[in-house]
């Protein structure tokens, strides 16, 4: 559970900031759970950020690149990011709960049958996928 706890008070902005820069997530689906307060964006296809507002009651899911891999990239991964939980120039508190379900890191995955294209991506271990996302590459 995340929970953006700091002090409420008026917040004097240095410069762009993010809580969390843009990512996508490298497993196969996130679901989320998120209050009301503003903060998680997606870029879309237009190429710009775009608050994310959840319904009440509602979940999140995101795709994460090991879908994008079995589906030779034709369900993409969700660029987002995390801004600050600021509004109307105050800290407001935001939580949030996350449950990242990237496989089993013993499974080889690879793209499924029915999306293979002229060059698809080479089977791999979940582990060895989660690695080269965790070291940058």
């Amino acid at each position: 559970m995340n929970n953006y706890a700091l002090s409420e008070g008026t917040v004097d902005l240095d410069g762009d900031l993010t809580g969390m820069g843009e990512h996508t997530d490298f497993g196969i689906v996130t679901v989320l759970w998120a209050d009301r307060v503003a903060g998680l964006q997606v870029l879309r296809s237009d190429g710009i950020w775009h608050d994310v507002e959840p319904l009440p009651g509602a979940l999140l899911v995101n795709l994460g690149d090991l879908t994008a891999r079995i589906t030779d990239d034709r369900w993409m991964s969700t660029l987002h990011r995390v801004m600050p939980p600021i509004v109307d120039g105050r800290i407001r508190r935001r939580r949030s709960v996350a449950f990242f379900h990237d496989g089993n890191v013993d499974a080889v995955v690879s793209i499924l049958p029915e999306y293979a294209g002229p060059e698809p991506y080479e089977p791999i271990l979940i582990r060895d996928h989660i690695k080269a996302k965790l070291a940058g590459s």
